[in-house]
């Protein structure tokens, strides 16, 4: 990252690892719809609670960290994103469901896929790129410290 101050690099690292979780999560998905339509029940069963831990983790901390700060500046963007949330919680709650009952179509998952990825960009312009400027370096790299790194 020739050119790049320190503080110049922070907000991108920041902005970059984020952004990662949406890929992850993303993968998380699209191996539920592998494993579901390999007929592995048991594989698709933990690899969905395995999604469900890493989005509750991930929105958790954007609504702990993040929107709050957001909200003092943008409330209507920081409801939106809150409204997003709430929206993809309870598409993942449903979608447990019928995991769970085995009656999960692969169709969801590809657009909750998609559903994410659009969230992500969302994010990735509005809230990350906020965030890496508005919070100093010894908060965002403790926020780094935080983050999983997949």
């Amino acid at each position: 990252m020739e050119g790049m101050t320190d503080s110049t690099r922070g907000i991108e690292d920041l902005r970059s690892r984020l952004l990662d979780e949406h890929v992850h999560l993303a993968t998380l998905c699209q191996r539920v719809v592998a494993t579901f339509e390999e007929g592995d029940r048991e594989a698709c069963d933990a690899t969905f609670r395995e999604l469900e831990r890493s989005l509750e983790e991930h929105l958790t901390f954007e609504e702990r960290e993040l929107l709050p700060a957001l909200a003092h500046v943008n409330r209507p963007e920081a409801d939106a994103i809150l409204e997003e949330h709430r929206k993809i919680r309870s598409r993942i709650t449903d979608l447990g469901v019928h995991v769970d009952l085995h009656a999960a179509r692969a169709s969801a998952v590809k657009q909750l896929v998609l559903d994410l990825g659009a969230h992500a960009r969302r994010e990735g312009e509005i809230l990350y790129r906020w965030a890496g400027e508005a919070f100093d370096e010894p908060t965002r790299r403790n926020w780094m410290r935080s983050l999983r790194v997949w």
